[in-house]
């Protein structure tokens, strides 16, 4: 029987869904739609521009598709944007609206919903599952306790299969956020912490864990 952590057992039995609770058209806050749509902008960021954090592949068929589900979706998330989408207290002005945020962010992959879309493919999950649980196995392996780990990470990559793109993208996020803290941190203690490339591809990150 595998010996548990301190994150283990701190947050094993944690409800993710009362740590990162789904976005829904009830949400009440405006903080909570305006996040939401930050995550979406900050994940597909990281596969868009001349140096991306992380790469789409060259293989033409998959990455031409790739490449174009990216665009469609960082085309939508500006659509979104606009005034007419959002009231002056910062909320999506009207049911419709809401609904069709909703839907975007975290419904089922469709070809008007880009993001989901992207997310979905084998190629981009399997890329971004990595990462998540390759931090978060670090992570759990190096905590002395739990104050010294991030229980988003930990959640998110125990229970990726279960959640919708949006919150698997807020996973990603705290993954790098963390992963960029420690190695900031063990910069100012004067360790020596290897450079990592700004791209990340498939065969450079740990595999997922059977």
């Amino acid at each position: 029987m595998p010996t548990l952590t301190p994150c283990d057992l701190a947050w094993s039995s944690v409800d993710v869904n009362a740590v990162l609770p789904p976005l829904t058209v009830s949400s009440p806050l405006a903080s909570t739609w305006s996040t939401a749509m930050s995550t979406r902008d900050d994940l597909l960021q990281l596969f868009n521009g001349f140096s991306p954090f992380f790469s789409i592949p060259d293989a033409e068929a998959e990455g031409s598709s790739l490449r174009m589900e990216l665009g469609l979706a960082i085309q939508q998330a500006e659509g979104q944007r606009k005034e007419i989408w959002w009231t002056l207290g910062g909320l999506p002005s009207g049911a419709n609206r809401r609904e069709m945020i909703v839907i975007s962010l975290r419904g089922e992959p469709a070809v008007r919903r880009p993001f989901c879309q992207f997310m979905s493919y084998d190629y981009i999950d399997h890329l971004l599952r990595s990462y998540v649980q390759g931090i978060a196995s670090r992570m759990i392996r190096s905590a002395r306790r739990p104050q010294q780990a991030s229980m988003v990470v930990y959640l998110v990559a125990r229970h990726w299969t279960t959640l919708d793109p949006l919150r698997r993208a807020q996973g990603v996020l705290a993954a790098k956020g963390y992963d960029e803290y420690i190695k900031s941190q063990a910069a100012v203690a004067g360790h020596s912490v290897p450079v990592s490339s700004s791209r990340r591809s498939l065969s450079a990150l740990s595999p997922l864990p059977s």
